[in-house]
Formats: C-alpha cells, structure tokens, sequence
C-alpha cells in the first residue's frame, strides 16, 4: 500500500511540474507575441489578440 501511495504522490507532483513548465512556456509565448504587436502596424495587432486570447483559455482548461 505504501508503495502505491508513494507513486501516486510522485505522479501528483509529476504532473504539477508539467503543468507549471506548461504555464511558463505560455506566458514566455505571450510575452513575446506582446512585444511582437509593439512593433507591428494595428491591423495585424487584432489578429495576434486574437490568437493571444485563444492560448488563455487553452491555460484555463490545463489548471483545472
């Protein structure tokens, strides 16, 4: 019994390390799509908010 507690314990945390690497990748993704829109014109900014809002609500659904 003790070990499968143990590897449910290190799956647990397995999978909380994914999801915070996950978490960091989408915001570095963000950070840079930001200073990407800084330098374009503002027709092609609303695309890229788009596509933006899109990865947020993808990380919405990987914390729950």
């Amino acid at each position: 019994m003790t070990m499968q507690y143990s590897a449910e314990l290190l799956a647990l945390h397995t999978h909380e390390a994914n999801l915070l690497q996950a978490e960091r990748r989408i915001a570095h993704r963000l950070a840079a799509e930001e200073r990407a829109v800084a330098s374009e014109p503002a027709d092609r900014a609303e695309q890229v908010s788009r596509h933006r809002a899109f990865g947020r609500r993808g990380l919405r659904l990987a914390v729950r």
